[in-house]
């Protein structure tokens, strides 16, 4: 729920950048089940990007099936944020 305000989305994003391994790890866990939640945000999108660019794909892997339950990849595409998430997920992970 943090995620989803401006300031709480700013502070889960600068938390995800200063933790390491579990506490990094403890954040993520709370996006698991909320991912189309996070996806349609304008601020929690940010933390969903955030988490994909910080963490090892192995540790993010609910996100592709929450994705895809959500919409197919050219719904995505096409959403304004959800573009943004394709976009990491196309980045880093391999």
């Amino acid at each position: 729920e943090l995620a989803l305000e401006p300031q709480g989305s700013r502070e889960v994003q600068r938390a995800l950048e200063e933790a390491r391994g579990a506490e990094q790890e403890l954040i993520v866990r709370e996006l698991q089940g909320h991912v189309a939640k996070a996806l349609q945000s304008p601020h929690a999108n940010h933390v969903l990007q955030k988490a994909i660019s910080v963490m090892w794909p192995s540790d993010m892997f609910f996100i592709i099936p929450e994705l895809l339950q959500w919409g197919c990849p050219s719904a995505i595409a096409k959403h304004p944020y959800g573009c943004r998430v394709l976009e990491r997920l196309m980045e880093f992970f391999p």
